[in-house]
């Protein structure tokens, strides 16, 4: 024994290692750790530190018995078996199930951003400085030169640095290599380039920024305070809340406020931390996001996103150079676009799909107002149950739109409890869903969501304002769904929404009805009324089942027609354009006569001066031409909107004058089925405000922008120009093509075939500009590009003058196209009115600044020579000089 005991390998001690992640496989610090010895010499309980490791080093050999607890978790107890060889034992926690039923409870779960690494960026302290000199760093079309100065950063989360911050003296040059956005620039600040001198500079990035500075400069010994006074003052800008008017100040919010501030106003911290967690991290993949203190520009920004630089557009360009200045002309967008690496490479898709999640069906069960007056309950509960599918691998953590007026009280997700990010409704009151497990591409997936909110239901408008988000929703492009929803309302009002009844009944002091949409759609929506009457139909031509609400108005100053004569009018609407653009994606037509208007999802929302048209408000008020046709068109126009924002629905922001333009167009379209007058006065009204602007308006619309750039032409100084462009010279677009595919054997068959090849082929689908220039060339057997240029990317609008003689029953004519840039082409119609109808004598192509001489032979000498008879182009001036006659100018 005693020679075995001279030759034994004596006993070592070793570490054990362990690391704490939660369900979703992040790493969780101050969880405690314990270790229990069955000797007396136990090391003490030791907390996890921001890597999710605790390490118990020089551990005698033997049996433990190891467990961790953490807050929100369920507690972890296993033995472990400690030998001479160091251990590394990964331990994941279960969240703890608050909750086995769904249920909506006023108390928020305690696990709301309750995420440490979300914590440590949130709430974290620079620290280091490093000073730099001269350091140039490039990101796509923006380079930045750090004259002087130095940086700090906040400590790294999951071995990633976040965010930091320069104070010094740098300087910010940008250029643009498309001639549309180099104008844009010019526009907006005043030149094609920019180039600011700057004093700091905030950061927020998941690419490889950190490491491009450390590399290039030198460690100080300073305390980062500056850089603290830099932080905090960007901080108090992007995390606060700014409602559309600010009591008791009546002026509205600026454009770029609304959209960057509002309603989607987004949370930085949990962006980087959901891209960390998402894998998009590194030069290729992560995003850089930069707040500069300029001198000129006070609060300048590029951001950088490859899921997309302004989600809230709903559109893919990754890049985007913001001036965010509410008090100056200068305030806006200055410019957004695709990487240059995307540019170079011909790589830029319209329709590209950024989005991480995409919603499959909604099951919604709200309750609204309050059952007794005693009470204060929010205006809104709601439970929204949400299936969906992954667009990407290795999801964990997603941002959701829901408005932040809704705060959300739970998560459920596998009838346990989740954590989430949602700050409150007066900051970045974003939702992120943070799944407990890495999701999977294609995967089907479902979670549940308790939440509400008071002043989301707003008694102006009886129900949510369409335009809001009231339930969560995946981030980017409208996405369609199915839906089941059920609402309990108080006793003896009613709902109108989407879809079909298929219950009610009463459920305690609520009366409950439940409605289903089979067809996917990209929004649900409702209005509650308080007293209303209902009257269904069935049309017979398209077999829509038609349904009207008319909410009660005592007192109202206008009432509306007969429930039967409204009923009337949707049917009128359904077949005229049914017959021009094909069927709709909705089978049942819900009408609302009630305040507001909106065309959603098979309903409408039309008030009582809508359904009377001219007719109604003309029997009391005296209107002008341009006002008598807004009335007659203010219905139909919500009617078409079935067609062109709800069973096609536009891809980003860049395509909305589809939808706006397709609206107005099918308005002057029931101006001539109806013969009402109005078809001639609407296009005259449409061009002046195109040409002219409204009332006081500082600027002309025309030349704000493009209409490619939609609302991004709405400024300080040409506030709701972008709605102009849309709506009417979008409509414009639209009689164009209309008017160049019209034969005077077919008429409008030609375009009517073509527009139900359109509707039929992106039903219950996103579509762009461009999927609609090649349904155009499809049909006009020509490529269009030219056209598109001109009056979807181009600003200019040309002027006619138009010189005729007869020699005979022969026209001899000279045509002068005038006010364009030398690419500018157009098909010119020539008419001539004969026997009280006027008949198109001829075409006559034109391009540039130029005169083309014409002839044409007619049957008899006309009583006048017409120009844009039928308003076919948007022009400037029309000048027509008729033998022995004066010059007549229009």
């Amino acid at each position: 024994m005693i020679a075995l005991a001279l030759f034994a390998t004596p006993l070592r001690a070793a570490s054990l290692i362990v690391t704490v992640k939660d369900p979703g496989k992040a790493l969780v610090n101050e969880a405690t750790v314990t270790l229990t010895a069955q000797t007396e010499n136990a090391p003490p309980s030791k907390s996890t530190d921001r890597t999710g490791r605790a390490t118990f080093d020089q551990l005698p050999p033997g049996p433990y018995r190891l467990s961790v607890t953490k807050e929100g978790f369920v507690p972890w107890q296993g033995p472990v078996t400690v030998g001479t060889k160091s251990i590394d034992l990964p331990v994941v926690l279960k969240l703890e199930s608050l909750s086995t039923s769904v249920h909506v409870s006023a108390r928020r779960s305690p696990l709301a951003n309750s995420d440490p690494n979300y914590q440590a960026i949130r709430t974290g302290r620079l620290i280091k400085v490093y000073r730099v000199s001269n350091l140039t760093i490039t990101r796509d079309a923006g380079t930045f030169t750090f004259h002087s100065g130095s940086f700090s950063f906040l400590p790294p989360v999951m071995g990633h640095v976040t965010t930091g911050v320069f104070v010094g003296e740098g300087t910010f040059d940008f250029k643009t290599e498309s001639e549309l956005a180099a104008v844009r620039l010019k526009r907006m600040m005043g030149a094609t380039s920019v180039n600011e001198n700057f004093t700091a500079m905030v950061i927020f990035f998941s690419d490889d920024t950190f490491d491009e500075i450390k590399q290039n400069s030198d460690l100080l010994d300073e305390s980062p305070t500056a850089h603290e006074e830099a932080l905090k003052r960007v901080r108090s800008v992007i995390e606060g809340r700014r409602e559309p008017y600010d009591p008791p100040s009546p002026v509205q919010r600026s454009f770029l406020e609304t959209i960057l501030n509002f309603e989607d106003i987004p949370n930085y911290d949990a962006e980087i931390l959901a891209e960390i967690y998402n894998g998009d991290t590194g030069a290729q993949r992560g995003s850089f996001r930069a707040f500069l203190h300029g001198r000129k520009y006070s609060d300048l920004r590029l951001l950088l996103n490859p899921h997309g630089a302004m989600p809230m557009l709903r559109t893919p360009e990754e890049v985007t150079l913001i001036n965010f200045d509410p008090n100056s002309y200068s305030d806006g967008v200055w410019y957004l676009g695709h990487t240059l690496t995307e540019l170079h490479s011909g790589t830029t898709n319209p329709k590209e799909d950024k989005r991480i999640l995409a919603p499959d069906h909604y099951k919604i069960d709200a309750v609204l107002g309050s059952s007794s007056v005693f009470t204060t309950q929010p205006d809104l509960t709601v439970t929204c149950e949400m299936t969906f599918h992954a667009v990407q691998d290795a999801v964990r953590m997603v941002k959701l739109d829901l408005m932040p007026d809704l705060q959300v009280s739970h998560v459920i997700w596998n009838g346990v409890e989740i954590p989430f990010v949602q700050e409150s409704r007066s900051h970045d009151g974003t939702f992120y869903l943070q799944p407990p497990e890495a999701l999977m591409k294609g995967r089907t997936y479902s979670a549940t969501f308790e939440y509400a909110g008071g002043e989301i239901v707003q008694s102006r408008f009886g129900g949510v304002p369409p335009g809001r988000v009231w339930y969560p929703t995946p981030d980017g492009p409208s996405s369609r769904a199915t839906y089941d929803l059920t609402f309990r309302i108080p006793q003896g009002s009613k709902i109108a929404t989407v879809g079909n009844q298929i219950r009610q009944g009463r459920d305690g002091f609520w009366d409950m009805s439940q409605w289903t949409m089979d067809v996917p759609i990209k929004q649900a929506a409702f209005r509650w009324v308080r007293d209303a009457s209902v009257k269904t139909e069935v049309e017979e031509t398209t077999k829509s089942r038609m349904l009207i609400y008319v909410a009660a108005s005592p007192g109202a100053f206008f009432n509306p027609p007969s429930a039967d004569y409204m009923l009337g009018d949707v049917g009128n609407a359904l077949r005229l354009f049914t017959n021009w653009f094909g069927k709709p994606a909705f089978d049942n037509i819900n009408v609302l006569v009630a305040q507001g208007g909106a065309s959603l999802p098979g309903l409408v929302y039309a008030p009582a001066l809508f359904m009377g048209g001219s007719a109604l408000i003309g029997s009391r008020i005296s209107l002008d031409a341009a006002t008598r046709a807004r009335f007659d068109e203010a219905f139909p126009s919500l009617m078409a909107g079935q067609w062109w924002e709800n069973t096609i629905t536009p891809a980003t922001f860049h395509d909305r004058w589809l939808s706006a333009g397709l609206e107005g167009f099918s308005a002057s379209v029931y101006d001539l089925a109806a013969g009402n007058g109005s078809f001639k006065d609407r296009w005259i009204a449409a061009r002046d405000l195109i040409l002219h602007g409204m009332r006081m308006s500082p600027a002309r619309p025309n030349d704000a922008g493009p209409v490619w750039m939609g609302i991004l032409n709405n400024t300080s100084v040409t506030s709701g120009v972008g709605w102009i462009l849309n709506g009417s010279k979008g409509a414009f677009i639209i009689q164009m093509l209309r008017a160049m595919m019209w034969d005077p054997q077919d008429l409008d068959r030609d375009f009517q075939a073509m527009m139900h090849d359109f509707v039929a082929t992106f039903m219950n689908q996103p579509v762009s500009s461009e999927d609609f220039q090649a349904i155009v060339e499809k049909h006009m057997k020509q490529p269009m590009a030219w056209f598109f240029d001109e009056w979807l990317r181009g600003t200019d609008v040309p002027n006619y003058r138009l010189e005729y003689a007869y020699n005979g029953t022969e026209l001899e004519g000279k045509l002068t196209q005038s006010g364009v840039s030398p690419s500018f082409r157009m098909p010119v119609p020539v008419y001539a009115e004969l026997a009280g109808k006027t008949y198109r004598i001829t075409v006559v192509p034109m391009q540039g600044n130029s005169t083309t001489e014409f002839k044409a032979t007619l049957s008899a000498r006309p009583n006048k020579i017409l120009l844009n008879a039928n308003h076919d182009i948007l022009t400037d001036k029309e000048e027509i000089i008729a033998p022995h006659l004066k010059d007549t100018v229009r």
